[in-house]
């Protein structure tokens, strides 16, 4: 019962929130610019780690990776300054937007995230989290095991 209670408030509540954001045009404009910008900001950085990994995979000329790295760092300039000023989220988005149009781009990320091995978290986040949770129940339930053993093991040795 106290599951479907909390389920309910979740949705009660994502209800209310976007309500009041599509009342309020302004306040949902810049909901959607923090999250983009955001969105942006942080995952630029592993970004171009997983770029210079496909560009090694695919071993291109040193010209061509130092043109991607450049054109990454013009776009996270944009980016990282549209935290500042809201404008430069708009060539932010557009860079990203036809980056990711393009089917070459595409092919060295995803030879990047195979070199990393990075691929199943990408590809398959919730698969992996679930993993993730199941090894970490186990391993707390092993070190409250040992816990409980050890409490055992001196209230045996130590009788009053």
């Amino acid at each position: 019962m106290l599951f479907f209670l909390a389920i309910a408030a979740v949705i009660i509540w994502t209800v209310v929130v976007a309500l009041a954001l599509l009342i309020n045009v302004r306040l949902f404009l810049k909901t959607i610019r923090w999250a983009l910008t955001l969105f942006m900001v942080v995952l630029g950085v592993p970004l171009i780690i997983v770029l210079h990994a496909g560009l090694a995979a695919l071993q291109l000329d040193k010209e061509q990776a130092d043109d991607a790295t450049f054109m990454w760092m013009i776009w996270y300039i944009f980016a990282a300054a549209s935290i500042l000023f809201w404008p430069f989220l708009i060539p932010a988005v557009i860079g990203m937007a036809s980056a990711l149009k393009q089917p070459w781009v595409l092919k060295v990320l995803d030879y990047g995230l195979v070199r990393l091995s990075w691929s199943q978290y990408v590809y398959n986040p919730l698969w992996h989290m679930t993993l993730g949770g199941l090894k970490l129940w186990i391993t707390i339930g092993a070190i409250l095991q040992q816990i409980h053993d050890e409490q055992a093991r001196q209230e045996g040795s130590n009788p009053m």
